[in-house]
């Protein structure tokens, strides 16, 4: 008789406790709004959406929901041509300069020509007006063609390509920058 009294008892807690935990509820607030819910689009939760609910009730159709993706990153490239067959002679060095902020790759293409003499060649980056150590710099540049392929890590806003010849030198320059 006792464990069927306890039994009860058990029972009863049991009941108890589990109503209660059924009782307790979660509050709704501003912040857990589902737009997929949202059938009306006009940002807001409402009967209205329920009677649209409603009416489209029992029907079929297209499972897809057409949905703006905004904010995507674009993939940008640079791709400029800073010398296009210049002839240029050891009177000076000769500096060109590129645009590469926000990019983080940067490619440089050179061709030279020489018929006498070197080229010295010395890419460095410009950071506040503040030039970095060179990243490249070769002035062993041979007599003939010459072709220069070179990629960097950006780590300036402004890529500086300078170059000085010891004879006359025909040269082109072009830079790929990438994200």
């Amino acid at each position: 008789m006792k464990i069927k009294k306890d039994l009860i008892i058990v029972a009863l807690a049991t009941f108890c406790l589990t109503a209660t935990l059924f009782m307790i509820r979660t509050s709704w607030s501003g912040s857990d709004w589902d737009p997929w819910v949202d059938i009306k689009e006009d940002g807001t939760v409402d009967i209205y959406d329920a009677i649209s609910l409603a009416n489209a009730y029992g029907t079929s159709g297209d499972t897809t929901k057409n949905v703006t993706v905004t904010n995507w990153p674009v993939k940008r490239t640079l791709n400029a041509s800073l010398a296009d067959n210049w002839v240029i002679d050891g009177s000076q060095a000769w500096q060109l300069e590129a645009n590469v902020e926000g990019y983080s790759k940067v490619t440089l293409v050179m061709k030279m020509e020489t018929s006498s003499g070197m080229l010295s060649v010395d890419v460095r980056f410009k950071i506040g007006g503040v030039l970095t150590p060179s990243v490249y710099r070769n002035y062993t540049q041979p007599t003939g063609y010459c072709f220069l392929l070179q990629n960097y890590e950006v780590i300036g806003p402004t890529i500086e390509i300078e170059l000085e010849p010891s004879g006359t030198v025909r040269i082109w320059v072009g830079i790929y920058a990438t994200d």
